[in-house]
């Protein structure tokens, strides 16, 4: 019978013989994420009398730069309204408004949210940017066109309620990911020992 020993002994040999391989773990990648959002454009529950277009973005980390602009667009004539740049260092997440009188309802509209994010080294792809559009939806502001009105006393018949505009919205997650080369590790065979990298 073999003790404990001689099987913790034999047990590699055997392998080392018959060519079995022993690598090192390899190095865990470390990956980083954006959401990037384009929210419906809907009568605003902040500003009376306004149809608002709002893209944001949350990332996981810092970022070195983002870049957010939000345009809002009447579909149904292709008129269109520039909305706030956000443009920050160091940040982690932003936001970009824009809107338009309700004037220009009943009508379908659409929002358009450019964004421009710059990771953090070692993460690769460094920089990456592009277009998000919402769904085209049907804007009525109805009541809220009324002066005076605040935000409580008025009823969305846009979302038959209040809700939070992150609710209804189109969503991209943007990724990078840290270049990995495997540290050295070694592979064992019968033939003798080999490193690579």
């Amino acid at each position: 019978m073999l003790g404990k020993k001689a099987i913790g002994w034999a047990l590699p040999a055997l392998l080392l013989i018959y060519g079995a391989t022993f690598e090192q773990p390899a190095h865990a990648a470390d990956i980083s994420f954006c959401s990037v959002k384009s929210n419906f454009p809907h009568p605003s529950t902040h500003v009376n009398g306004t149809i608002n277009a709002v893209g944001t973005i949350s990332c996981d980390r810092k970022m070195v730069e983002i870049y957010l602009r939000t345009t809002l667009v009447k579909t149904t004539t292709g008129a269109s309204w520039a909305g706030s740049v956000f443009n920050q260092f160091g940040v982690r997440s932003g936001n970009s408004n824009a809107a338009t009188s309700c004037t220009q309802d009943p009508a379908s509209f659409q929002t358009k949210t450019y964004y421009s994010i710059t990771f953090p080294s070692p993460l690769t792809p460094s920089h990456q940017s592009g277009w998000l559009n919402s769904s085209i939806v049907s804007v009525v502001c109805g009541a809220n066109r009324i002066a005076g009105l605040t935000s409580d006393d008025y009823q969305s018949p846009y979302n038959g309620d209040k809700q939070e505009i992150n609710e209804t919205s189109k969503e991209v997650v943007i990724t990078a990911s840290e270049s990995v080369t495997p540290s050295t590790a070694t592979n064992r065979t019968a033939n003798g020992l080999r490193e690579f990298n």
